[in-house]
């Protein structure tokens, strides 16, 4: 399949993500969720044009069970959130699958390692009064969570793209949780999406970068 212009896969991933945190300015409409997750599900599109090369499945994984994840958040029915946070949680492993390959050690990383895993036990500290039957599959979330931000902070030579794509991750994730059980956000939907799709926009192209290859 043919490449495009990155400048221009960037431009329609933007016009969905801005599009959709534009349209929650309005009353919830018909099929909110499948344009909640239109923006990554246009990110795997994005991320097959690119990668002229061998695909990663892992970063397939990680888009496609992000963007269910997208949607069983968005819907309203018991256990949405479990099954939303499962699926994040797959695509949290996945994505660490390929960063812990692409590992390069540095001690320079070492301090934003150490207040990643600090910043994370933190959270935890302050959830755990108030989640209930939660506390276990809030906590294996966490982990997993801070194990892909870890990966993606020592994926390659320095702290590039897909590092900063976990830190934004991390970000978006201690919203919905400061949301969820200590106390509600104003416009909280608009941050936490906004920062989750930088996010997922960085990490895939954090990811074209350390692994795309050029056509023989």
């Amino acid at each position: 399949m043919k490449s495009i212009n990155p400048a221009h896969g960037a431009a329609v991933f933007w016009l969905l993500a801005v599009g959709y945190l534009l349209s929650l300015t309005i009353e919830p409409y018909s099929l909110q969720f499948v344009f909640k997750a239109l923006p990554v599900l246009f990110l795997l599109l994005f991320y097959r044009w690119q990668n002229t090369g061998k695909l990663h499945l892992s970063i397939v994984g990680a888009l496609v069970f992000s963007a269910l994840g997208d949607v069983l958040l968005a819907l309203n029915f018991e256990h949405s959130f479990v099954f939303g946070l499962g699926a994040f949680l797959i695509a949290q492993i996945c994505y660490q699958s390929l960063f812990w390959r692409l590992f390069n050690w540095s001690w320079s990383k070492v301090i934003v390692a150490v207040s990643i895993i600090v910043g994370a036990a933190f959270v935890y500290w302050l959830l755990m009064p108030n989640l209930a039957e939660l506390r276990w599959p809030v906590l294996i979330y966490i982990m997993v969570l801070t194990a892909m931000a870890l990966s993606a902070c020592f994926a390659g030579k320095q702290i590039g793209l897909v590092g900063y794509g976990a830190l934004s991750f991390l970000v978006s994730d201690s919203l919905i949780a400061w949301d969820k059980f200590i106390a509600p956000i104003e416009q909280q939907a608009l941050i936490i999406m906004t920062t989750y799709y930088i996010a997922q926009y960085l990490l895939v192209q954090g990811a074209i970068k350390l692994t795309i290859t050029k056509p023989s």
